[in-house]
């Protein structure tokens, strides 16, 4: 069923897509070997790198990060559109940069294991209108818990949410910029890692309020627990004709797999906005 906030005489908002720039997931699974691709984006085009795990190992989770981002540079980051599982083996992340002259790198993170079973990969997908909201949750066959996900977007969505749902689901939710008058929809897809039964998982959350320059925010499992995975939530907010909502520019792991990183901007610089970030904890 489709869930959408219409929003009725706003302007396209491009400005949204240059700000929110890579949006993302970065979960990590306890245990997991990060592997690291990465690629320099040319001004106004768009780049994949595509990190791929050692023979014998499969990707767990994902993660992803924009180097060399400048809050007041000319013509905003690399805007991260896709962050999704690339066989069983491989974390794909595919980003536009919106700078106007200066390249960027664009980093795409693989937690492997070595799995006799990798996590299945389940998938949903909504078709969101022209300047609308609209979320998607992926959910888990039952006896199964989701332990990480990811999100694919059209040329016109901004992903603002990605975060577990409950022990079995992936929500995604992200704001399509598209033109109104022409109609420009657009497909958003969650993904969610599986495992069958799949640890039991404690939720640690912090929020962070952003309005100019850049955010980061550091959070760490309880009692010395890992690392399952991660999310985030841009915390939504539509007032009148006004969307606000934070982006994170760089969510992955940090203090061997105990810790949570994420780095996110206000969409409507300088008007506040909130970015929760999510870590969910094995002990």
């Amino acid at each position: 069923m489709k869930r959408k906030c219409r929003l009725t005489g706003t302007r396209r908002w491009t400005a949204l897509a240059v700000a929110l720039g890579a949006m993302a997931l970065a979960p990590v699974t306890l245990g997991a070997e990060q592997r690291r691709a990465s690629v320099t984006v040319p001004p106004q085009n768009p780049g994949t790198a595509t990190a791929k795990c050692k023979s014998g190992q499969v990707a767990l989770a994902a993660g992803f990060g924009v180097s060399q981002f400048a809050p007041n540079s000319n013509g905003g980051p690399i805007a991260r559109l896709v962050s999704m599982p690339a066989g069983k083996d491989g974390v794909a992340t595919t980003g536009f940069n919106f700078n106007n002259s200066d390249s960027g790198t664009l980093n795409s993170y693989a937690y492997c294991g070595k799995r006799k079973r990798p996590p299945k990969v389940v998938s949903s997908d909504l078709e969101v209108d022209a300047n609308s909201v609209g979320s998607v949750v992926a959910k888990c066959p039952q006896g199964s818990r989701a332990i990480a996900g990811g999100f694919g977007t059209g040329q016109f969505i901004i992903t603002l949410v990605s975060k577990r749902s409950g022990n079995r689901g992936w929500k995604v939710a992200g704001f399509n910029i598209g033109d109104l008058s022409s109609g420009q929809s657009g497909t958003l897809t969650s993904y969610a890692y599986c495992k069958s039964p799949g640890p039991k998982l404690v939720t640690k959350a912090q929020d962070k309020t952003v309005s100019t320059g850049l955010k980061t925010t550091n959070v760490k499992c309880p009692h010395g627990g890992k690392a399952v995975s991660g999310g985030f939530d841009g915390n939504i907010n539509t007032s009148g004709s006004q969307l606000n909502a934070a982006g994170a520019l760089t969510s992955k792991r940090y203090a061997h797999a105990s810790g949570w990183t994420t780095e996110a901007i206000s969409a409507g610089a300088p008007n506040e906005a909130t970015i929760t970030t999510y870590e969910y904890c094995r002990r």
